[in-house]
């Protein structure tokens, strides 16, 4: 046989081959293969639905927190005085002297002035942080779902609580929250903190 000969004969074996067609077995095996592919695919897509579903409220939860934080401090900053003490919608009482300055309620004095006023406090029964803003009564809702009921906190350069309303106190918030999450049966509990002084303390 000569070499165009067996050439020949070896395109004609490989054209058979490739032409024929997958016997049933072959079939099932490949069949199978692919729906363990298809399978884990959807597996894994399932999955990181299912972890988005509890990353995504702390997320929210996480830009919530700024939103109300960023709100108080601007006020604060921009005070000219602050007292800190207990009190409701239409009571306020400021700490004593040589007390603990903490409480639930705050007032920020925009002047020199003894009026007018902004006042923060946290209504115990709703579980909320109120604001009354300047010449008004009506109370805005600045954070829900809030459990601690000692807020606000006036405190010195290292931390420590002051007996006494300083010039150059340290305002300091505390918010513990638990806030339902979307999942169902679920919710995420969390707290914020944030440290603020006015502007003007000299």
């Amino acid at each position: 046989m000569n070499t165009l000969d067996a050439n020949t004969l070896r395109s004609r074996l490989f054209s058979q081959r490739v032409a024929r067609a997958f016997t049933m077995p072959e079939m099932m095996v490949a069949m199978a293969v692919f729906s363990l592919v298809i399978a884990a695919m959807l597996a894994c897509n399932l999955a990181g639905l299912e972890f988005n579903e509890f990353v995504w409220p702390k997320v929210q939860n996480a830009q919530y927190a700024r939103q109300t934080l960023s709100r108080v401090i601007e006020e604060v900053r921009c005070a000219a005085s602050i007292q800190v003490g207990t009190g409701t919608k239409t009571i306020f009482t400021p700490v004593g002297i040589n007390q603990r300055q903490v409480g639930n309620a705050m007032r920020i004095f925009p002047t020199t002035n003894a009026t007018p006023y902004i006042y923060f406090y946290q209504d115990t029964n709703a579980q909320t942080l109120l604001m009354i803003p300047v010449s008004s009564s009506n109370a805005q809702t600045v954070a829900t779902c809030v459990t601690n009921i000692t807020v606000f906190s006036l405190e010195d350069f290292s931390g420590n609580v002051l007996s006494n309303n300083a010039n150059n106190a340290v305002l300091s918030m505390l918010l513990q929250m638990l806030r339902p999450s979307n999942k169902a049966g679920m919710s995420d509990a969390y707290q914020v903190r944030a440290k603020t002084t006015r502007r003007n303390i000299l």
